[in-house]
């Protein structure tokens, strides 16, 4: 597949942890080939932070793209690209995109890997290299964003409390937050409680202790640059836990039911603890 495609659209599904979890591959896939052309279609915002950060030169929006009756920008796209697709794709599906889209070749993989104990990042990287080989490693250094300007939505010092997931069973009790945050002021150091649209909706942020700062539903953008400069996050298996990783904040995250191993943030500094 990679003797003559210079094009590759990646086709991930998933939140924002699932994307950014793609991020040490496309990485490692930058710096073996440096002039492949790169699209990831997925969530948005969550694969415009993968744009931000110089692992892709286009994304494009998984809830809009029509795969099978291409708009004339897609067409161009996936036109003599190599498709990678984390998704179920039947031999139909994947002759539709060569005779329809244009595409030169496409595979297709689980979303998830089924080895067990494998890490989802070694999974990625492993189906990428399949295609496209070029002997890069996976790095756990702080993915470098040279794009990403500070915020400044909190003067520093500051740590970050990120409380919140995608489902209950991730959520470590409201008190293990309350009690990092009162050890982070009597060092100095400034609690800033992050909220989004889901701990909004359930009633999650309206618990948050008084005292300290809270930031509510902030851009994907603002939430990479608060976590950049922070000197400890905590957070949750969750997407800031994945993007506070890999930027090498000190990042501690609270397991409850998933497996670490296999879904543990990528990066230098993260701890992780059982709840």
């Amino acid at each position: 597949m990679d003797k003559i495609a210079d094009k590759l659209v990646i086709i991930k599904p998933g939140a924002l942890g699932d994307t950014l979890l793609l991020a040490p591959a496309l990485r490692a896939l930058r710096e073996g080939r440096p002039a492949l052309d790169i699209t990831v279609v997925g969530s948005m915002p969550a694969v415009k932070l993968l744009h931000l950060f110089g692992l892709a030169d286009a994304v494009g929006d998984i809830e809009k793209m029509n795969l099978f009756v291409p708009s004339k920008a897609e067409y161009e796209q996936l036109n003599k690209a190599a498709v990678i697709a984390f998704m179920p794709l039947g031999k139909e599906d994947r002759q539709s995109l060569k005779t329809v889209a244009g595409a030169r070749s496409v595979a297709s993989h689980p979303s998830h890997n089924r080895q067990a104990g494998q890490h989802m990042a070694v999974y990625l990287h492993a189906c990428l290299c399949a295609c496209f080989p070029h002997g890069r490693a996976l790095s756990r250094e702080a993915l470098a964003s040279p794009q990403l300007k500070s915020a400044r939505l909190v003067e520093p010092p500051y740590g970050v409390l990120a409380p919140g997931a995608g489902c209950a069973a991730k959520r470590a009790p409201l008190k293990v937050f309350e009690a990092h945050a009162r050890d982070l002021a009597a060092k100095g150091v400034s609690p800033v409680f992050v909220a989004g649209e889901v701990e909004i909706q359930t009633g999650v942020a309206a618990r948050f202790p008084e005292p300290y700062a809270r930031i509510e539903m902030p851009l994907l953008e603002d939430l990479a640059s608060l976590m950049k400069d922070a000197v400890a996050v905590f957070a949750n298996d969750s997407g800031p836990a994945h993007l506070a990783g890999l930027l090498g904040a000190p990042t501690t995250v609270f397991f409850g039911p998933t497996d670490p191993a296999v879904w543990r943030p990528w990066g230098p500094r993260v701890h992780v603890e059982p709840f």
